[in-house]
């Protein structure tokens, strides 16, 4: 289920965010203060251009969707999203919650922000 974060999460988003798994897919790859995380919170939540909503799977907070360069004109936006890179018991699992996350951001932004276009950056080494 995708939803909104609530300020309480945030330390373990951050927690995610600076894992070496999650940096090494980000464009901004350094460290990130307690700081700079509250701020980017608070920039997403005045940005109407954008969302960013937690993931949780069996009611476990596990991942985090993100939207951003939402235009209404086009019915596009940029997406992605990651799950906590200790997440899931097997590989079969955490295979069952990217699969899950992946279609339930695909769901959220056709039905919810009514977009028609996704695009999506990665990085060259990224292949899968």
């Amino acid at each position: 289920m995708l939803r909104p974060i609530r300020p309480e999460e945030l330390p373990q988003i951050l927690k995610w965010r600076n894992h070496p798994e999650v940096r090494r897919a980000m464009f901004n790859d350094h460290l990130i203060s307690e700081t700079e995380h509250r701020n980017w919170y608070a920039n997403v939540n005045r940005d109407p251009s954008r969302r960013v909503l937690l993931f949780t799977y069996d009611n476990i907070a596990v991942g985090v969707s993100n939207y951003y360069q939402i235009d209404l004109n086009t019915s596009s936006c940029y997406w992605g999203f990651y799950l906590d890179p200790e997440a899931g018991e097997s590989s079969a699992q955490r295979l069952k919650m990217w699969l899950t996350i992946q279609s339930e951001s695909l769901a959220y932004a056709f039905h919810h922000l009514h977009c028609t276009t996704l695009r999506d950056e990665t990085f060259a080494f990224n292949h899968q």
